[in-house]
């Protein structure tokens, strides 16, 4: 028998270690902070199912898209991710990194930015934000 001694993250992610758990705790508590630049979403499948949108201001959403990326080049070295701070890039293209080699959670808060419309309206799922006449046009906050 084999004793293994793990640690958990608040956000339930499991750890080897000690200090990877402890950056892990850090990016989440990062993630939280900076979520707290955008109003927040309801809770529920209406919201995701298209019910309305969350209205969001360009400066909360320049300010979001800046802090998460200043996250994401300490887990990522990629010019896609100058290109998008500099708008020459869609939001998907950083999503695509995320994806392939970003913690969850950063892929997480990243897509908050693929539910955001031209207008700054934010969506319940991409699929509104690139076809916003599908959804409810009325404003949830």
């Amino acid at each position: 028998m084999k004793i293994l001694t793990k640690y958990q993250a608040f956000d339930g992610c499991l750890f080897d270690s000690e200090k990877q758990c402890v950056e892990r705790d850090n990016l989440v508590g990062s993630l939280a902070r900076i979520a707290r630049n955008l109003a927040a979403v309801p809770d529920g499948c209406d919201f995701a199912n298209g019910s309305g949108y969350i209205q969001q201001s360009q400066a909360a959403v320049e300010r979001y898209k800046l802090a998460l990326l200043t996250l994401i080049e300490v887990e990522i070295k990629h010019e896609w991710i100058e290109e998008t701070r500099k708008g020459r890039a869609h939001v998907s293209y950083v999503a695509r990194l995320l994806d392939d080699a970003g913690p969850d959670c950063l892929s997480v808060a990243w897509n908050r930015l693929m539910r955001i419309d031209q207008y700054n309206r934010e969506w319940g799922q991409p699929f509104y934000a690139i076809n916003p006449d599908k959804g409810t046009q009325k404003q949830l906050n």
